[in-house]
């Protein structure tokens, strides 16, 4: 069995095993869960559950559990994160001049700042095991990428116009795949959880005592390391964000990815930590308050500051642009992106 998580764990899986343990664990539990809802009359799975749970219970560890959107009201829980105090971080990210491009969507991250916000509200304890954190955000994520995946399937909705991209694949995706199609399937899938995990809620390499992930290098989430346990927990900038009221995680509308005063928060205090983002993104917007740009124009801007990767790095910019509403992506009968300016979300954040 070890020999069969290392493979895992060599070909990008998983980070580390405490990583698969998390999941498998947590995998388990929902499993039992099921059970226990199906067979309520069952007397030895309702037994088998408790005493599972019992057994995980630890006086010297604070228990966390799934927190799921029903459970408790938006008021209630973003009220005690707003009187919780909030520790400062141990590790603090380098300073870069970019977004990566790899965080090509901001809305992953709301998802695990949202989560986050909820775990420490509800525990009482501003400190979350980066495990619990990845495994409880990944669920939750993976959620609402099957609520929007479908929604999106159902509309026939292009690629410019998806709010799902850069969440989790959902496992109804390999639904009805058999043999080499569906392994194909399962890869990508676990390849996701892994990027999702590592890439948007963060990793932490022991050896070297580094962090690194989206919510940490965006600034929202802090790190204190403890032995060979890494905490997490929301910076100031995090909760603000996290106070804010989501369309989608609140409200059930999926019109836009994020409400006017999210799209604001993102724009003067996200975007005011990369130096030539925030250039290059204002570049962008005064060219386009004069007319349309396509993307080899864009590209320019890009290839004026001598970045390496300006494809990808303008598709990422763009693309997190267009999610904020800020600007509008249309694809023409070529196949070729144009982009416009919204004038109208452009007075919310001027």
């Amino acid at each position: 069995m070890i020999k069969r998580i290392d493979q895992l764990i060599n070909v990008g899986a998983y980070s580390d095993i405490r990583q698969f343990v998390n999941v498998a664990i947590s995998n388990q539990l929902e499993e039992e869960a099921s059970a226990n809802e199906i067979n309520r009359g069952s007397i030895g799975i309702s037994a088998k559950f408790s005493s599972l749970e019992k057994s995980l219970e630890s006086p010297n560890r604070v228990r966390t559990t799934t927190i799921k959107p029903s459970v408790t009201s938006n008021f209630s829980w973003r009220q005690e994160l707003s009187q919780i105090r909030l520790e400062q971080t141990v590790i603090q990210p380098e300073s870069t001049e970019l977004i990566w491009y790899f965080y090509n969507r901001f809305f992953p991250l709301k998802v695990v700042i949202y989560q986050l916000g909820k775990i420490i509200a509800s525990q009482q304890n501003n400190w979350v095991e980066l495990g619990d954190l990845q495994v409880q955000a990944f669920e939750f994520a993976q959620e609402y990428a099957t609520r929007l995946k479908n929604m999106e399937m159902g509309a026939k909705m292009p690629r410019n116009k998806k709010l799902s991209t850069g969440l989790p694949a959902s496992n109804m995706e390999s639904f009805g795949l058999r043999g080499t199609v569906k392994k194909k399937k399962d890869d990508k899938i676990l390849r996701g959880r892994t990027r999702f995990m590592d890439q948007i809620v963060g990793r932490y390499v022991t050896r070297d005592r580094t962090f690194s992930g989206a919510c940490f290098e965006l600034g929202l989430i802090g790190i204190k390391p403890e032995n060979q346990t890494c905490y997490v927990s929301l910076t100031e900038l995090g909760r603000e964000f996290a106070l804010l009221l989501n369309p989608i995680l609140d409200k059930d509308s999926y019109e836009s990815a994020f409400s006017d005063k999210e799209v604001h928060f993102i724009f003067h205090k996200i975007y005011s930590r990369f130096p030539l983002e925030n250039k290059i993104v204002k570049k962008i917007i005064e060219r386009l308050k004069k007319d349309t740009l396509t993307s080899s124009q864009i590209d320019g801007l890009f290839k004026d500051e001598k970045r390496e990767y300006l494809a990808q790095e303008r598709i990422a910019t763009m693309g997190r642009l267009s999610e904020l509403q800020i600007v509008n992506w249309e694809i023409d009968n070529k196949g070729k992106s144009v982009y416009s300016l919204n004038k109208d979300k452009f007075q919310i954040i001027g």
